[in-house]
């Protein structure tokens, strides 16, 4: 039976509340990580090098996620399975498992990995995620490991820094989580720009055919290469500058 649109709304805003009071608690976080950075105390290098040194996180504002789901619900599709690259603490994916749909998050950060988990675990015990809904995370790349060689030449020629750009980085996630990146219906990848360009190569060659994909920084860049992904956006009844769309 489908989740009527008041529900769905109103377990979209119980996700909203929560990940908005978590950010404000990963940002204090971080602020004192730099201080104890600043201060160079060797008792707080490794709490330093678990947050910002590693993850360079910047939160996407729940609100906007909470309308690219009004706008996925306004195409009025059957959507079963999400993934959530870059996840941070889990906004993308735990919103789509509010929704009932099987989902699944991967990040660089042990950290903030643990910030999803935990916020995942609170909406369970809220009934805001059903017990039988998947709502995993995983630390490593977003990529898989036969994907690694080429995204480290990626790198050689494109690096800019290390957070933007980080290698080196474990490539068991899709097997800790069981899935194939073809298996999924909805991909939102919020990485940095600089990855882009091989993010939507990797997209194109791994992604199912019908797969909708929302790349918030794709606007920025795809006059560079498009080509890569060839995506139309989707209708956008609920105005949002995060991209929405699917292969042409």
């Amino acid at each position: 039976m489908a989740m009527s649109l008041p529900e769905a709304t109103r377990r979209l805003d119980q996700v909203d509340r929560l990940v908005s009071a978590s950010y404000e608690q990963i940002y204090a976080a971080y602020q004192n990580s730099e201080q104890n950075s600043e201060q160079n105390s060797e008792q707080n290098s490794e709490q330093n090098e678990g947050l910002q040194v590693q993850t360079g996180f910047q939160g996407m504002p729940p609100a906007l996620i909470r309308i690219c789901f009004m706008n996925l619900l306004a195409a009025r599709r059957s959507f079963a399975t999400a993934i959530d690259l870059g996840c941070g603490n889990g906004v993308f994916a735990l919103m789509a498992a509010a929704l009932g749909w099987d989902s699944y998050g991967i990040d660089a950060s042990e950290y903030l990995i643990e910030q999803a988990i935990l916020l995942r675990d609170q909406l369970r015990a809220a009934g805001v995620i059903a017990m039988e809904t998947r709502c995993e995370f995983a630390v490593g790349s977003i990529y898989p490991p036969e994907s690694n060689t080429a995204y480290e030449d990626f790198v050689r020629q494109h690096a800019k820094n290390a957070i933007t750009m980080p290698v080196g980085l474990p490539t068991t996630a899709y097997a800790q989580l069981g899935i194939t990146l073809s298996a999924i219906d909805v991909i939102y990848a919020f990485t940095w720009s600089d990855q882009m360009p091989f993010l939507c190569q990797f997209l194109n060659t791994q992604a199912q055919e019908k797969a909708v994909f929302v790349l918030p920084h794709y606007r920025s860049v795809e006059g560079k290469f498009d080509e890569d992904l060839r995506l139309k956006s989707l209708p956008n009844p609920f105005p949002c500058p995060i991209f929405l769309g699917e292969r042409e």
